[in-house]
Order: structure tokens, then C-alpha cells, then sequence
């Protein structure tokens, strides 16, 4: 038995929401968007909510943004008492190989792999934007990585009883 993370957070999700964001649009966006994030989290309807944000601050999602706001992903995994792998891809552009790093610094004895290739959905990308990675998100076609198989699979059989 264990536990995989595939591509997990390191940090709270608000602060990786917050840097990617960052590199999308400028501070006046940036600024009316943490405004609108602190009142949603205070569970008010937010009010001036940049357009092109406005999805991400749907009623039906305020649970599930206000428990990973405030879920500590390095305090998580220490606690677990089974084995723990983490994968992580090189070129995700959603959480970075320092999310992995510090996970494995909360939990020494993981396994970490980086697949330095691979993006946020484990599939091989050249291309180290958003837009150019876009459509490996959206083709089902194309495959994970198989150096991310192989290593899940591989560690899964070796704690095979």
C-alpha cells in the first residue's frame, strides 16, 4: 500500500492560483482579483470580478476553494505512514519541480521522480508556455509519458506483496 502524488501542490493552492495568474495579467487585474478572492473566501458575493476571472469564483466551488486555501500540502504528506511517490513532470507549468522538492523535503523518505519532459497532465511537451502546451491538454490522444508509467508501475510492483 502507498500513496502517489502526481503532479501535486507543494504550497496552498491560493498562492500557486495567486503565481500563475501573476503571469497572465497585470497588477490593476492582480489587485481587483485578491480583492474578489478575499471576499469569496469570506464566503460575500464578490464584487468588481474581472471578467476573464469571473469562472473561477462560482458558488458551487467556494467548499472547495476554501479547504485547499487552507490545506498545507507539506504538513499532509509528512503524516502519512504509508510509502509515499511523488512524480512530477520538468515542464509543468501549473506546479513546479520545487512543489515536488518541497514535499520531498516534508516527507524524506518519498520516492520523487521528475520526468523532465513532461507537463502538468504527464505528457511530453517542447514547448514551455501555456499556449504552446494547450493542446496536449485538450488532445486525449496523446499519451502520458511513458517514463511516468513505468515508474508508478514500478514502484506499485514493488510493494506487490
Amino acid at each position: 500500500m502507498g500513496v502517489i502524488s502526481v503532479s501535486g501542490l507543494g504550497r496552498p493552492l491560493g498562492v500557486v492560483m495567486r503565481e500563475q495568474l501573476a503571469r497572465q495579467f497585470d497588477s490593476a487585474t492582480l489587485v481587483r482579483y485578491d480583492t474578489a478572492m478575499a471576499q469569496y473566501l469570506r464566503g460575500e458575493q464578490p464584487k468588481d470580478v474581472p471578467p476573464q476571472l469571473a469562472v473561477l469564483f462560482v458558488p458551487i466551488n467556494l467548499s472547495f476553494m476554501k479547504s485547499l486555501s487552507s490545506f498545507d500540502p507539506p504538513a499532509a504528506i509528512r503524516v502519512v505512514r504509508q510509502s509515499v511517490l511523488i512524480v512530477q513532470g520538468g515542464r509543468d507549468l501549473q506546479v513546479t519541480v520545487a512543489d515536488a522538492e518541497r514535499l520531498h523535503a516534508a516527507k524524506p523518505d518519498a520516492q520523487l521522480v521528475v520526468v523532465p519532459l513532461a507537463n502538468h497532465v504527464l505528457k511530453h511537451a517542447t514547448d514551455t508556455t501555456l499556449m504552446g502546451q494547450m493542446p496536449t491538454y485538450q488532445n486525449p490522444t496523446v499519451p502520458i509519458m511513458p517514463d511516468v508509467a513505468n515508474a508508478i508501475a514500478d514502484w506499485i510492483l514493488r510493494r506487490a506483496p
